[in-house]
């Protein structure tokens, strides 16, 4: 596990949200190859970089502190079978919550803090997949069918091994 400080963290989390955000407003106006790819590539950016934003930015306004970012492996590899061959392959960014904070914090505060990473990725790639679709149908639909699938999956593991499961556990702390 590779460990980075919360500043520099979030200057990656940052740059890159604000590149899937300029990619999503700017996909429309560019043409075939560039169009889908550009929409892809928001795509990923805004399911892949939020998803830590918003734990530190829900995090700290409910008075829970972090102690660092770390680049690791994602909880989906605990399901098993196929998702766990690809998961314990992919590095994710996390970020480590600071213990004592996270016991001070109202059970409704963790689990909107845990919760918020998955609500994030699981609704923002929708952003150029609906401007995509605006614009072109043809490709902007098989990028709304993959925005369904992952709100599909997401809420179906979540519960299960993911943050989503982390916060209900936290109910009980």
């Amino acid at each position: 596990m590779k460990r980075m400080p919360i500043w520099a963290g979030n200057a990656i989390t940052i740059t890159g949200t604000i590149l899937g955000v300029v990619l999503s407003i700017y996909t429309p106006y560019l043409q075939f190859p560039a169009r889908p790819l550009s929409a892809l590539t928001a795509f990923l950016t805004l399911w892949f970089f939020p998803h830590t934003l918003t734990h530190y930015i829900t995090g700290t306004m409910l008075g829970i502190r972090f102690r660092y970012y770390f680049i690791g492996r994602s909880s989906i590899r605990k399901i098993g079978g196929f998702f766990s061959m690809i998961a314990g392959r992919l590095p994710v960014l996390g970020i480590r919550v600071e213990v004592e904070s996270l016991r001070r914090a109202r059970p409704v505060s963790r689990l909107i803090m845990f919760s918020s990473g998955a609500i994030a990725s699981s609704l923002l790639p929708y952003i150029p997949s609906t401007i995509l679709y605006s614009a072109d149908k043809l490709w902007g639909t098989p990028l709304l069918a993959l925005a369904t699938l992952n709100l599909a999956f997401t809420m179906y593991f979540s519960p299960k091994v993911g943050d989503i499961r982390r916060g209900l556990d936290s109910l009980r702390m």
